[in-house]
């Protein structure tokens, strides 16, 4: 029987290009997408992991691009132009809400802590039981530990839970634990795709 249903955020719940890392770096910085990505890509796992934070990312991005931007700037400005780039889809949070009297709900999600800042502010997470992000587990989708640290929080068998994600190979690394899947992209399905695999 299911007893509860996770959620990726990006793509799923919030509607926004897949990348929003990229446009953010480039306007805070002033420097070309391909110069942004080189100096981000070795801080990208570990940050998202949690294994280094934020204010050790951003001073190893400003070295690497030779910015001289205060820290605490260059975070209100990433959270700033992060938030410009999301937008939750109200027709799937109206769906959560509507399963949420059966089954407990849920975010499982690879992101970071300049994200969660943002997140919190818009009060988006009253819409879930509760949270489960790569930043804190210290381990990513599609890592087997993500699923399993999930489930052994929730005390539940894989087969008890349902996961939506917009990426297939997330999806295949749930069902190795059993969860039922349903892949899911705000950016090419109708929220009626999902409303037909959750009722």
């Amino acid at each position: 029987m299911i007893q509860a249903i996770l959620f990726d955020f990006g793509g799923v719940i919030y509607r926004h290009p897949k990348d929003v890392i990229m446009p953010a770096l480039t306007r805070i910085y002033n420097v070309p997408v391909d110069e942004a990505r080189r100096a981000y890509e070795p801080y990208a796992n570990a940050n998202m992991r949690g294994t280094i934070g934020s204010d050790e990312m951003v001073g190893g991005l400003s070295r690497s691009l030779g910015s001289r931007l205060p820290v605490a700037e260059v975070e209100e400005l990433w959270v700033k132009y992060y938030g410009e780039q999301v937008e939750a889809d109200q027709a799937v949070l109206k769906l959560v809400d509507r399963i949420r009297p059966r089954y407990k709900t849920y975010l499982l999600s690879n992101t970071t802590d300049l994200s969660d800042r943002y997140n919190r502010q818009t009060g988006i997470y009253s819409h879930f039981d509760g949270l489960f992000f790569s930043f804190r587990m210290g381990t990513l989708k599609p890592e087997a530990a993500m699923y399993a640290m999930m489930l052994q929080e929730l005390k539940l068998n894989g087969d008890a839970c349902i996961f939506v994600d917009d990426r297939k190979e997330n999806l295949e690394q749930a069902k190795v634990f059993g969860i039922h899947t349903i892949h899911f992209d705000l950016l090419s399905d109708e929220v009626e795709v999902l409303r037909k695999g959750l009722t």
